[in-house]
C-alpha cells in the first residue's frame, strides 16, 4: 500500500469516527426532530461500477423508524432489509429508475412517493425529498426526509373523486360551460361547447373567447374586460343577457350569456354558462304567428271564444265580447265568475249543472242555450258549445267554447211563428167561406126560380132581393144573415099560396125539399129538373137543363 491509499483510508476512518462521535453527542436531538416532525432521516452512498450503481445505507436510525412505520423484523433482519420487503413491488422499481435517472441527470433534488405495508397489513403511503452531493465522478451522497404521507393521499383521494364527479356533472350538462381567466383566455370547457359551437375542446383551450363571438360582440368584448378590470364595475357579470354566438362552421346563433366572477387568493375567474335559444326564439315565433292568427280568426268569426284554464282559474276572450255585448277590455274580468255573474237568473242554475254533469261524465262536449246581460242591461239569446280538454288519467283541465249570439234569429223564428199564426187563419176562414159558400150557391139558385115563379107583385117578390143579396160572399155576416132570414120568409109565403101546385116535379115540391135541405144545412138541391117546364111555350130540350145541384157546383168552382 502507497502512501496515497494509506492516507485515503485513514481519512475515511477518521471521518467515520467523527461522524460517530457527532451522533453519539448529538443523537437524541435528532431523535426528538424526528419524532416531533413525524419523519424518517437517512444518509446513503451511492456508487457507481461498470455501469452499475450500488446503494449503501449509511445511517438510519431504526428504533426512531419503527415509531413512524412499524415493520416486522425476521430473525437476523435489519430495519433497512425490513423496509424494502414492505415496498409495494411496482412502487420499488418504480423509484430505483427515479432515482437513477435523477443521478444520471445531474439533479440536485428529487421526489417520490409510494406504498408500505406495516406489520398490522395497514396500507401506509410515504413520500421522499432526497438531496443529492456528488463528491466523485461516480459517487454520490444521498440525504433523504421521509414522511408519512397516508392523510394527505386520502384527502387527495377524495378531492381527486370529487374532481371527478363535478366534472361528470358539469359534461352531463346540456349547456355549456365556460371558464376564462382575467384576459379572455379560455380555461375549461364543458363537453357541451364541443356541441353547441362545432369545436373540439383542445383546439379553444387557452383561446380568446372572442373566437366564440360574431361582430360587434367580438370587437368589444376586450373593452369589457379591460374597463372592469379599471373600474371594478359589473355590467354583465350576474346578469344574464342574450346575445348571438359564432360556431366553427360560421354559422351564428341566439343565445343567452350568465357571467359569474370567481375570486381566487391569486387571481379571478370568469364562468360563462351559454344557452342555445334557436328553439325557444323559433317555439316564440311560431307563439306569436299563433296568437295573430288567433286573433284574425276571432275577428274574422262571429263567435265568441273563452278559452277556461281549470288549473289556475283563468279566462281567454277574444275580442267579439266588447263588439257584441258592449263591454271594453276593462270591464272583462279574466276569470268564470264573471260570466256566471252575467247568466240570466232563470238560466244560471240549468246551465252550470249541465257542465257540470258532462264534466262528471268525463263527456268531451255539450252545448246548452242560455241568456247573456250586455253592458247596457238587456239580454242576448246565447248558444254555447263546449269542449273539454282532459289529461291522461281523465281529469278536466282546460275547457274551450264558442258562443254564438242567436237574439236575431230567435226574433225572426217568433215573427215566423205570428206570421204562421195568421195563414193558419186566414186558411181556416177560407175554408169555411169555401163552405159556406157551397151552402149559399144552392140559394142563389133558389131566389132566381122565385123570381121566375112568383107573382111580381107579391110580398115574395118584393123580398126576393134582399134574400139574393144577403146570399153574395161579400156582404157583412150580419147583413148576410138578415137577408137571408126575409128571403127565406119570401119562400115560405110563396109555399102557403101555392097549395093546388103539382105534387110531381113542382116548384111547391122543390120549395119543400129547398126548406128540408136548407134546416139540414145541405149546399144545394139533390133532384133535378128542367127550367121552364111550366112556362109557355115549348118545353126546352134536356141538354139545355141544368139541375140546380150541378149550377150551384159550378158557381162555387168559379169563386175560388
Amino acid at each position: 500500500m502507497n502512501d496515497t491509499e494509506k492516507s485515503k483510508e485513514q481519512l475515511v476512518a477518521e471521518l467515520a469516527e467523527l461522524r460517530a462521535q457527532i451522533d453519539q453527542a448529538d443523537g437524541g436531538r435528532l431523535q426528538r426532530v424526528m419524532a416531533n416532525a413525524h419523519c424518517i432521516l437517512w444518509e446513503m452512498d451511492v456508487a457507481e461500477r461498470e455501469g452499475r450503481l450500488f446503494w449503501d445505507m449509511k445511517y438510519l436510525d431504526e428504533e426512531a423508524a419503527q415509531d413512524i412505520l412499524p415493520l416486522e423484523l425476521a430473525s437476523g433482519e435489519s430495519y433497512q432489509q425490513a423496509w424494502d420487503r414492505a415496498i409495494d413491488p411496482d412502487d420499488f422499481s418504480r423509484i430505483a429508475d427515479n432515482a437513477t435517472r435523477a443521478l444520471r441527470a445531474g439533479l440536485e433534488k428529487y421526489t417520490h412517493e409510494y406504498r408500505c405495508s406495516d406489520r398490522h397489513g395497514n396500507l401506509v403511503w410515504l413520500g421522499e425529498e432526497v438531496v443529492v452531493k456528488k463528491r466523485a465522478p461516480a459517487e454520490w451522497n444521498l440525504f433523504a426526509v421521509c414522511t408519512d404521507i397516508t392523510r394527505f393521499k386520502r384527502l387527495e383521494n377524495e378531492l381527486h373523486k370529487s374532481q371527478e364527479q363535478t366534472h361528470a356533472i358539469v359534461d352531463s350538462i346540456v349547456d355549456p360551460i365556460i371558464t376564462i381567466d382575467e384576459l379572455g383566455h379560455i380555461q375549461t370547457a364543458n363537453l357541451a361547447t364541443e356541441k353547441v359551437f362545432g369545436y373540439a375542446l383542445e383546439e379553444i383551450l387557452g383561446q380568446n373567447i372572442k373566437v366564440l363571438m360574431p361582430d360587434p360582440y367580438q370587437s368589444e368584448h376586450d373593452n369589457y374586460l379591460r374597463n372592469y378590470r379599471t373600474t371594478g364595475v359589473k355590467k354583465i357579470i350576474g346578469i344574464g343577457r342574450e346575445m348571438e354566438g359564432l360556431r366553427k362552421d360560421g354559422s351564428i346563433f341566439p343565445m343567452q350569456l350568465t357571467v359569474c366572477e370567481v375570486d381566487y387568493p391569486d387571481k379571478i375567474l370568469f364562468t360563462g354558462i351559454v344557452r342555445d335559444i334557436s328553439k325557444r326564439r323559433q317555439a316564440e315565433e311560431a307563439l306569436r304567428e299563433k296568437e295573430q292568427q288567433w286573433q284574425l280568426f276571432s275577428q274574422a268569426t262571429n263567435s265568441l271564444l273563452w278559452n277556461w284554464d281549470f288549473a289556475d282559474d283563468s279566462v281567454e276572450r277574444n275580442i267579439a265580447f266588447e263588439t257584441t255585448f258592449g263591454y271594453s277590455n276593462k270591464d272583462v274580468s279574466p276569470t268564470i265568475a264573471w260570466w256566471i255573474e252575467r247568466l240570466h237568473d232563470e238560466d244560471r242554475e240549468r246551465v252550470m249543472a249541465v257542465f257540470q254533469e258532462t264534466l262528471d261524465a268525463k263527456k268531451s262536449t255539450c252545448s246548452y242555450s242560455y241568456r247573456f246581460r250586455r253592458k247596457d242591461g238587456s239580454y242576448a239569446d246565447i248558444e254555447d258549445r263546449v269542449f273539454i280538454l282532459r289529461d291522461a288519467s281523465g281529469v278536466g283541465v282546460r275547457a274551450l267554447g264558442a258562443m254564438t249570439d242567436i237574439t236575431e234569429r230567435i226574433q225572426l223564428e217568433e215573427k215566423i211563428r205570428k206570421n204562421h199564426n195568421s195563414e193558419m187563419l186566414g186558411i181556416l176562414a177560407g175554408g169555411i167561406a169555401h163552405d159556406f159558400n157551397n151552402m149559399l150557391t144552392g140559394i142563389i139558385c133558389s131566389f132566381s126560380l122565385l123570381e121566375m115563379l112568383s107573382d111580381s107583385n107579391s110580398e115574395a117578390h118584393k123580398n126576393r132581393p134582399r134574400g139574393k143579396r144577403g146570399s153574395r160572399t161579400n156582404a157583412p155576416a150580419d147583413a148576410t144573415i138578415v137577408d137571408l132570414c126575409q128571403g127565406w120568409y119570401a119562400a115560405q109565403r110563396i109555399h102557403r099560396h101555392r097549395k093546388t101546385a103539382q105534387k110531381d116535379r113542382r116548384p111547391d115540391a122543390i120549395w119543400l125539399q129547398y126548406k128540408t135541405n136548407l134546416s139540414s144545412r145541405s149546399g144545394s138541391l139533390p133532384c133535378r129538373y128542367r127550367f121552364g117546364a111550366n112556362q109557355p111555350g115549348p118545353a126546352k130540350p134536356r141538354s139545355q137543363c141544368r139541375s140546380v145541384y150541378a149550377r150551384g157546383r159550378y158557381a162555387a168552382r168559379r169563386r175560388q
